[in-house]
């Protein structure tokens, strides 16, 4: 049964080839998993891309029972309060583009639709994180 955005535990902001990777491995682990990006087109590549991996380990790593359950365990979006405000949201990565006016807005987005308890996490490799934290209260 797919989860709905109150059931989602985790957020990956970003959905290119790291995102939908993070969102996938999540998934495979039992967490309900959101994936949000900046258009329709962005995140259902995504999808695609979980899919086609997912399609390549069915019967190799992963049953097809086990295959369809990751797959349910995902919700895509571009909505950025339907993402930040369910029940169960403990945990937001992003993973955009590497470019730190974008993570920064995200940053300040995420602060101020998330709630207090939820813990912000970026998946950088090159950026100073602790400017991603200034942009947050």
């Amino acid at each position: 049964m797919k989860p709905t955005w109150d059931d989602i535990e985790l957020l990956i902001v970003g959905a290119g080839t790291m995102g939908a990777s993070l969102a996938q491995t999540y998934a495979q682990s039992g967490f309900a998993v959101g994936l949000l990006d900046v258009s329709d087109e962005i995140v259902q590549q995504g999808l695609q891309t979980i899919e086609r991996e997912l399609d390549g380990a069915k019967g190799k790593i992963f049953t097809p029972k086990e295959v369809h359950a990751i797959r349910e365990r995902i919700l895509g979006t571009t909505h950025y309060p339907e993402a930040c405000k369910g029940k169960n949201l403990k945990l937001v990565i992003e993973a955009a583009t590497e470019r730190l006016d974008i993570k920064k807005d995200i940053f300040k987005c995420l602060d101020s639709l998330s709630a207090s308890h939820v813990v912000l996490a970026s998946n950088s490799s090159s950026l100073d994180t602790n400017v991603l934290a200034a942009a947050t209260k």
